[in-house]
């Protein structure tokens, strides 16, 4: 399945509620759930929005939990994908659309 028009991708993760992808320009953008756009107007896996402002992400793997990206400075980040905080009655307390840090690689020890 295809998703979107734009063919200039590096990279793809997959969770069980969303894709994130990663584009030439070295940002990340996300497909969501039919949950992330209620009341948005738009539909599920047909219009992707970007995560975070920062264009200097490298590669990106999936994990259980969600996304790790790792940015050209070597930082990690987590960008939460749980599926069970996606339902409507749960999206107060929703993962953001920010990513947990969780270090960096070329940080001196």
């Amino acid at each position: 399945m295809q998703l979107g028009h734009d063919n200039d991708w590096r990279a793809v993760a997959m969770g069980m509620v969303a894709v994130v992808a990663l584009k030439s320009d070295s940002t990340l953008w996300q497909w969501g759930s039919e949950a992330d756009f209620i009341g948005s107007g738009k539909e599920p896996f047909k219009t992707p929005y970007r995560l975070g402002s920062h264009h200097d992400w490298v590669t990106l793997a999936q994990t259980q939990e969600g996304v790790v990206s790792l940015a050209a400075d070597g930082t990690l980040c987590l960008w939460p994908l749980n599926p069970n905080w996606t339902d409507g009655a749960n999206r107060l307390l929703a993962p953001s659309r920010k990513p947990v840090p969780l270090g960096n690689l070329l940080a001196a020890q």
